[in-house]
């Protein structure tokens, strides 16, 4: 495991004092200390078989800041902590009734930055229902209101893979091109 409890205990306290330098970097870390590596399971799998009591633990001691997380993501002035913030939020479906609304405002929001709003589609991608997030990642992509190609990008990918398996990712694609959304 990447941390304990009662690390994760210390990193969540310290993401409350807003003179920490680079707080971005402990949210990062926290995820780390919940997930292990990247490629790990979040919240609304199976756990695998060899995680431990203190793997565990340390899962359920970084979601317990899941508050803080969405404070610091609705109050931060540093856009680095608020981007990690959405992107550690992403793992726990349990706080989804909280952390949704305010992701698909993100998203919406055509002042926001970018890569913010990409890290929301990301998120929401995992935390909303497919029937859900497809048609209004949609709805919000045809509107048209990109900065920047590399966030219709990601959203045209979030979309495509919240997709059943039974729709091509190809045709998602082609019909972005046609569209312009590329």
């Amino acid at each position: 495991t990447w941390g304990t409890g009662p690390l994760g205990r210390c990193l969540i306290n310290l993401l409350e004092c807003s003179e920490v330098p680079n707080r971005h970097w402990i949210l990062e870390y926290l995820a780390l200390v919940a997930l292990g590596f990247p490629e790990s399971y979040y919240e609304g799998f199976v756990q695998p078989k060899w995680w431990n009591q203190t793997e565990i633990e340390c899962f359920e001691v970084v979601k317990s800041g899941c508050p803080v997380y969405i404070r610091e993501f609705e109050n931060s002035s540093d856009q680095n902590v608020r981007e990690a913030a959405v992107m550690l939020l992403k793992w726990f479906p349990s706080y989804a009734s909280v952390s949704v609304p305010i992701l698909w405002n993100a998203l919406e929001n055509v002042d926001e930055f970018e890569k913010i709003r990409a890290a929301a589609a990301l998120a929401l991608s995992l935390l909303e229902p497919h029937e859900t997030f497809i048609p209004r990642a949609t709805h919000i992509l045809e509107a048209n209101k990109w900065r920047s190609h590399e966030t219709r990008i990601t959203i045209i990918s979030t979309i495509a893979r919240a997709m059943p398996l039974d729709q091509p990712l190809n045709d998602m694609l082609l019909e972005g091109v046609s569209q312009g959304w590329i």
